[in-house]
């Protein structure tokens, strides 16, 4: 592409390749800071965090490549940034799983653990406990 032709794409090209960067830096900064809270013996065990960083260096190392070295000659690594990124978003989402998962574990848990105060406190008082409805999804049918 003509450098001189297209002058506001190579700008643009130049601000999201800085912000690009500044993000993969952010999220190396991130790893790096849960490598010193949780200590080394725990995060390298730990296969995804280990993943993460390692998807991480290598973008951010190729996109410094990218910007320093001639960008002719590493084209061909073009696609390892892009499943890296995409990687990335994958780790998100599993995040968020994670996160709704446990959250819904322990509020199923916080329930169970009621009912079954109630029950007890039912039967402390004399009182029978209701069974459960039938589970053959006739309702209404005896």
């Amino acid at each position: 592409c003509d450098e001189h032709k297209y002058d506001g794409v190579h700008t643009a090209h130049d601000v999201l390749r800085g912000i690009t960067i500044f993000i993969l830096a952010t999220f190396l900064f991130e790893l790096l800071t849960l490598v010193v809270i949780l200590g080394p013996s725990v995060f390298f065990t730990r296969f995804f965090y280990v993943l993460d960083l390692t998807v991480v260096v290598i973008s951010l190392g190729l996109e410094l490549a990218f910007l320093y070295l001639n960008e002719n000659a590493i084209e061909a690594a073009a696609g390892l940034v892009i499943l890296a990124r995409l990687w990335r978003f994958v780790r998100i989402g599993h995040g968020i799983f994670e996160s709704t998962h446990e959250l819904t574990s322990r509020e199923k848990e916080e329930l169970e653990d009621y009912t079954e105060m109630l029950e007890n406190l039912l039967k402390e008082n004399g009182i029978d406990v209701p069974s459960l409805p039938s589970s053959s999804g006739h309702k209404g049918e005896h």
